[in-house]
């Protein structure tokens, strides 16, 4: 009976901490987003790009973020701020939704992160 409690207390203790590192486990990751949208905005391109894993660092250059950025700007107007939106887990990734505010128009930034915590994918739609 001691054995059955202690198997069931300790059971119990793994499945709350695995819990609790969820939870801590993506705030991290979407600071990292929001910081680097916010990169983006001050014209840092240089600075952002080393959040890349190193394919993104060989698919995007500093000047094609500038590319990118300020092709958002032509359309969308200003840049007002962000908001977060969602973290979405898949296999061993984490995407995290950003709502970028421009003055006429509101977009969405999809920053996919690795195992490593790397950006690995960007997608702004």
């Amino acid at each position: 009976m001691v054995k059955k409690a202690t198997s069931l207390f300790l059971i119990l203790l793994l499945v709350l901490s695995m819990t609790g590192c969820l939870r801590t486990e993506g705030e991290p990751i979407a600071v990292a987003a929001e910081n680097f949208v916010n990169l983006l905005a001050e014209g840092k391109y240089g600075e952002a790009i080393l959040y890349f894993d190193e394919t993104m660092k060989e698919e995007l250059s500093p000047g094609d973020l500038r590319v990118a950025w300020e092709t958002l700007l032509e359309k969308g107007g200003n840049y007002v701020g962000q908001k977060y939106n969602e973290v979405i887990d898949f296999d061993f990734h984490r995407v995290i939704l950003i709502d970028g505010i421009f003055e006429r128009a509101q977009v969405e930034f999809r920053i996919t992160f690795d195992e490593a915590e790397q950006i690995a994918g960007l997608y702004i739609k």
